[in-house]
């Protein structure tokens, strides 16, 4: 079985993880394409054009039994007030719209929704990101290396929730597929 995770977020991610009849075989993540500049907007957008090339490589590689993305639902409101600046709110918005509409027309597979509050709360995170780097080394550090994870802290740390979402896609819908 093949799963995707996905975090939209501004440095997001798409986590590949493969499963056979001996356990996981497979791991890769790889961050999303962004404009190298900000559009007259102010914020990174997605590359669409090199987003759809991108899904259409994992696809020749691994094509998805299952695609997991995290919403960005929670951010909004926390105690009655926003949670993230109103920019990082706009940009998480728009670039998980962007995603999903290129999922929903390149991916023939279930296309599952999860807040960052239920894949964390199963994984047993905390708020801290770093944990979600070394969770990640612990279980799949024997599949991808480091040098494979290079880049600024934040990405890694996009790259890490990203095959963890995907783990948890496989964990919990997995059977039901």
């Amino acid at each position: 079985m093949i799963a995707w995770g996905i975090d939209p977020g501004v440095y997001g991610a798409i986590g590949l993880l493969k499963t056979d009849s001996y356990g996981l075989c497979d791991a890769s993540a790889a961050l999303l394409p962004y404009h190298r500049e900000p559009i007259d907007i102010g914020f990174r957008i997605i590359d669409m054009q090199k987003l759809h090339a991108g899904i259409g490589v994992l696809q020749a590689r691994s094509s998805p039994d299952l695609v997991v993305m995290e919403t960005p639902l929670q951010t909004m409101a926390k105690g009655g007030r926003m949670s993230a600046s109103a920019k990082t709110l706009a940009s998480t918005w728009f670039n998980f719209s962007r995603l999903y509409t290129a999922l929903e027309e390149s991916c023939d597979c279930p296309l599952l929704f999860i807040t960052a509050r239920e894949w964390k709360k199963w994984a047993g995170l905390g708020k801290e990101k770093g944990q979600s780097v070394q969770m990640m080394r612990d279980r799949f550090g024997h599949l991808i290396s480091d040098v494979e994870m290079a880049g600024l802290k934040a990405q890694r740390e996009g790259q890490a929730e990203a095959l963890l979402i995907a783990q948890y896609g496989l964990t919990v819908y997995g059977d039901k597929l």
